[in-house]
């Protein structure tokens, strides 16, 4: 549902920006209504076609797909990377890591000094500090 929303709402602005971009003839913008409706008769196919009103109708299409693509993306990808990260730990809510004997953060043998845990971004071998 987010990533449809997030869809939605990119193809809108890319249709907006195709509009602010492709949408002028002779320094004003062309109306809208007449970018959305059909020319009906000989003389509005002559203006449309004076306009150049079907490749600037095309332009504005093709900037609200990528839009559109774009949000997919967005939307696809946003809120995914925690429930990844949860998912390669193998830990999701509610559930704890279960460790096994010798899992305590010591040196590896039973009764060793427990070392200090490294912080996530850590080199090897590091310390928090």
């Amino acid at each position: 549902m987010k990533t449809l929303l997030t869809a939605i709402v990119l193809a809108a602005v890319g249709l907006g920006v195709g509009y602010l971009i492709f949408g002028q003839v002779n320094g004003s913008y062309v109306e809208i209504g007449s970018l959305i409706r059909e020319p009906k008769g000989v003389v509005d196919n002559v203006t449309s076609a004076a306009l150049g009103l079907g490749k600037m109708r095309q332009s504005i299409l093709i900037c609200g797909a990528v839009g559109a693509v774009l949000g997919v993306l967005v939307g696809g990808s946003a809120g995914g990377g925690a429930e990844a990260v949860r998912a390669s730990a193998g830990l999701w809510p509610g559930e704890a890591k279960e460790t096994g004997e010798g899992d305590d953060a010591t040196d590896g043998e039973k009764g060793g000094a427990p070392q200090e845990a490294a912080r996530v971004g850590d080199a090897p071998g590091t310390a928090a500090v």
